[in-house]
């Protein structure tokens, strides 16, 4: 018995003692996409770590089926609101394990393609990566991004705004 009290106190310790409030990765994120040659959604969002989101769309495009994309100007414009949590805790884990100090974009802006722009607030520091050809590790970053602006749930907002870096058509 005198062995079992101490046991059952480090167990306890272990649970409830050693919670640490695990801050989030990053302050906050900027993202972009540019337009394409073609029917590429052109998104401009904000996402801070508290999970409020400013999301632009300048150009939302649909799959209407056989590779046909029709316009739709109801998810274009200016909303704001909050990330669904579960994208958000994605988007968080990917900044934690993704390299995002040493992460290399190379600034490739040819042809007709999307250029990527993320910008990260994190730890006192700023990183900015540009490129359309990013590397293959950023794919899923990317990929998070894109949805955080097609799925947040947000309102429209009458009041325009600009987001730092985005460039005015």
């Amino acid at each position: 018995m005198n062995r079992i009290v101490p046991i059952i106190a480090v167990i306890l310790f272990a649970i409830t003692g050693c919670k640490t409030e695990e801050h989030q990765s990053f302050e906050k994120i900027i993202f972009h996409n540019s337009r394409c040659f073609g029917d590429c959604d052109v998104y401009h969002l904000e996402i801070k770590g508290d999970t409020s989101v400013k999301v632009y769309g300048e150009a939302v495009y649909q799959h209407s089926g056989r590779k046909m994309y029709i316009h739709s100007p109801d998810k274009e414009g200016y909303f704001s609101g909050k990330a669904k949590r579960n994208e958000f805790k994605t988007l968080d884990s990917i900044i934690r394990h993704i390299g995002i100090d040493t992460i290399k974009f190379d600034n490739s802006d040819c042809c007709d393609g999307i250029i990527y722009t993320i910008i990260i607030y994190r730890e006192g520091k700023r990183i900015e990566l540009k490129s359309m050809f990013p590397p293959e590790k950023a794919r899923q970053l990317i990929a998070v991004l894109n949805s955080i602006c097609r799925n947040s749930d947000v309102k429209r907002t009458a009041k325009p705004f600009t987001l730092e870096g985005q460039v005015k058509n």
